[in-house]
């Protein structure tokens, strides 16, 4: 039993090696292919260690006493399921230009919050992209769009 010790330590850090490189390697492709390849990558990912955790959990699930095998399936196909439509939802609303689909509607957005009556801000920070919380490229946009979301958080918050 203990030789196998130095076999799983060896292996997980060769797993940790290649996975730099792997990544390393994923650096040199063009940027566009890795734009269009990230998304479904990630999606690869989230599903592999979704399906890893429920494989792990479920027998636990089934012997669990007082919870039938209609439950336990019932709760798996509804977190399947949820977890499916959120995915979806942060691919479809995704893009990183002002001239996407996600930003030609905010005229529409605008009206239709004026027309209900509701307070309503957008604001687009030029330069920034939507990452301007943990980008300094554009250090003066990024500032201001800490600010804004400061004011907006005392005015909401601080009522």
């Amino acid at each position: 039993m203990d030789s196998l010790i130095p076999w799983i330590i060896g292996f997980t850090a060769l797993g940790g090696v290649l996975s730099v490189f792997a990544a390393a390697a994923f650096l040199l492709v063009p940027e566009e292919t890795r734009a269009r390849m990230l998304s479904p990558m990630v999606s690869f990912a989230i599903g592999a260690l979704l399906g890893a955790s429920f494989l792990a959990i479920l027998p636990h699930a089934f012997e669990t006493p007082g919870v039938g095998a209609h439950q336990v399936t019932l709760t798996v196909l509804c977190g399947i399921l949820v977890f499916f439509l959120l995915e979806k939802m942060v691919i479809w609303r995704h893009c990183h230009t002002h001239d996407c689909d996600v930003h030609g509607g905010v005229p529409d957005v605008d009206r239709a919050m004026k027309a209900a009556g509701r307070t309503y801000q957008h604001a687009i920070y030029p330069g920034t992209g939507h990452g301007f919380l943990r980008t300094r490229n554009v250090a003066a946009q990024a500032d201001k769009a800490w600010g804004d979301i400061f004011a907006f958080l005392g005015e909401t918050i601080g009522k």
